[in-house]
Order: C-alpha cells, then sequence, then structure tokens
C-alpha cells in the first residue's frame, strides 16, 4: 500500500489519476480477514494488470494467478 501511494507523488508516473484510484480499490486499506481470501486474491490479481498495463510490465515478468513464476 505504501509503494502504491507514493505512485501520486512521481512525476513521470505513468498511471493515470483513475487508475490511481481504481489501483487502490483493489488493494484496499487493511489486512485481509479470515474468509475473504477468494475476493481479496482476485482484487490484488485485478490491481497487478492495472500496473501492468500503466507501466507495459512484461507479463512473463509478472508471475501466474498464485503467483509462481513472476518476480
Amino acid at each position: 500500500k505504501g509503494f502504491a501511494l507514493g505512485l501520486q507523488f512521481n512525476p513521470r508516473s505513468r498511471l493515470p489519476r483513475a487508475d490511481f484510484a481504481q489501483l487502490h480499490v483493489h488493494i484496499g486499506d487493511a489486512p485481509v480477514i479470515e474468509g475473504s481470501t477468494v475476493r481479496a486474491l482476485e482484487s490484488l490479481l485485478e490491481a497487478r494488470s492495472i500496473l501492468m498495463s500503466a507501466y507495459d510490465f512484461d507479463p512473463a515478468n509478472t508471475g501466474d494467478n498464485a503467483g509462481a513464476g513472476g518476480w
């Protein structure tokens, strides 16, 4: 969350304002509580997609949906 908040202060950020807001909706404000892990994973995958699009990350570097194989 802290890293993602810092993106708003980068004058060369490639993340559009609307995407910045959506990124934070998907990241959330609190730790995931037990029983909501599937929805949390879906939200984090959406956040990853937003960052991949904005910064042109190669999908091979971001791993699979389980987080394996990426950096």
